[in-house]
């Protein structure tokens, strides 16, 4: 019963992380549609001012939450933790590459940040058990699981 029941936390978490990397790409979208209607981005545009390369940065920093949305689902509990804590602190600086102009870009920022810190948090405290420390290769040679994170 109680492997059914880690199971099933397992999956809740994992769904949870999931959810809130949706959130986090819907904020960054609609900050951006937010910012297309705006003068300045649309005089920007005419004048071709908008680089190819800055265009080709915002779409990688856009699949980072959409990656991760898959990879909270798939990957095993201790690597999905691993990923969605270091995913979750290196988007942090891309929300600001950008710095808020007006409200609705302090709302949809300080949204993003938010969820990011939730994420964090999540996967800071998601318990992991020993079975998959083993399956990753980080249980103790006694087989106890290691501390985490490693000293």
């Amino acid at each position: 019963m109680r492997r059914g029941t880690e199971r099933a936390a397992k999956a809740s978490t994992a769904s949870i992380l999931s959810s809130l990397w949706v959130v986090v790409f819907l904020n960054m979208v609609f900050r951006d549609i937010h910012e297309i209607v705006t003068r300045e981005f649309l005089e920007e545009a005419l004048a071709r001012t908008v680089s190819d390369e800055l265009l080709l940065v915002a779409g990688i920093a856009l699949e980072i939450p959409i990656l991760m949305v898959v990879l909270a689902k798939l990957l095993p509990p201790l690597w999905s933790r691993r990923a969605n804590m270091a995913v979750a602190v290196l988007t942090v600086p891309l929300v600001f590459a950008n710095p808020p102009g007006d409200l609705d870009d302090i709302w949809f920022v300080g949204m993003q940040v938010l969820v990011l810190v939730a994420i964090l948090w999540i996967s800071w405290r998601w318990p992991v058990s020993d079975a998959s420390r083993r399956d990753a290769g980080t249980a103790s040679p006694q087989g106890g699981a290691t501390r985490f994170p490693p000293r």
